[in-house]
């Protein structure tokens, strides 16, 4: 397939400007979220939103190292392949959305197929194995580009970005009509996901990371689709290895409305705990 046919992909009705990392629609995809964090490395200056390191998701604190890599000594190879994962994960998040509000004719969604089969045959050409970490992935240092709501590289899901004040954790996203339960709502699960999502991260950004052990949520209205969504969260009590938060959803429009509800009970790792999940990584 010559380059012109493929990068048609991503070409498409309102694709080109979510694929283009300068636009600010970059987020838009399945769910959409503003994403701040940035990375350096060979080519300092460019382009390199969202391909740096997460500090909540870093495992060398929870392994009690001090793993840190000073930015500069990121390989100027290593930033061009998260760059272009990066910009991959847009592209299938926006092909994601056209696909699921497309009503082109019949005879075009034949020819977007045969498109996007040829370049799943590209990508498949060279695979990493279930359980071998990628070739992108820095977890000591909070580099995950394909985890759902951390990582630019997620086919499904932009990165949430939280801002922390006072003790509460902010950050805003929409789903669309792709993770939809009932018509027009998103689905529970969707919700519990991103529960699980903002406390943990309340809980790391607390500095007493740890795993959840414990979720309770409650769905007290139903989460509307295509609406800007407000998730907050804090930690409201923690000891003898036990951190206990509190995270919840509401339109953006309406902030003091709440729809979902979570309580969290995490349960700190001790570095002999950390260090046996990540042995794959040793």
């Amino acid at each position: 397939m010559r380059d012109a046919e493929l990068s048609g992909i991503c070409l498409t009705r309102r694709g080109l400007n979510r694929v283009d990392s300068r636009s600010p629609r970059v987020n838009e995809g399945f769910v959409k979220s503003p994403s701040e964090r940035v990375g350096r490395g060979a080519g300092d200056g460019e382009d390199l939103e969202g391909i740096g390191p997460v500090p909540t998701i870093a495992w060398g604190p929870l392994l009690g190292q001090a793993t840190t890599v000073a930015e500069q000594d990121v390989p100027g190879d290593l930033v061009d392949r998260r760059r272009a994962v990066r910009d991959l994960g847009r592209a299938l998040r926006a092909l994601g959305t056209d696909s699921v509000m497309s009503e082109v004719p019949t005879k075009i969604l034949c020819q977007a197929r045969l498109l996007v089969a040829e370049a799943t045959s590209i990508l498949g050409a060279t695979s990493r194995q279930a359980g071998v970490p990628s070739s992108v992935d820095d977890p000591y240092n909070g580099v995950r580009m394909f985890s759902p709501m951390t990582g630019e590289g997620s086919p499904f899901v932009a990165p949430l970005s939280f801002e922390t004040v006072d003790g509460v954790a902010s950050a805003t996203c929409t789903f669309g009509e792709a993770f939809e339960g009932p018509p027009h709502h998103v689905h529970g699960g969707i919700s519990a996901m991103l529960m699980d999502h903002a406390l943990g991260h309340v809980v790391a950004d607390s500095g007493k990371p740890g795993l959840t052990r414990k979720l309770v949520v409650q769905y007290l209205r139903p989460v509307p689709s295509g609406v800007e969504l407000l998730v907050r969260g804090r930690v409201v009590a923690s000891g003898d290895g036990d951190v206990f938060a509190q995270a919840w959803i509401a339109a953006a429009a309406e902030p003091g409305t709440r729809l979902v509800t979570a309580d969290g009970h995490f349960r700190l790792l001790r570095p002999e705990q950390a260090a046996k999940l990540m042995k794959q990584f040793a």
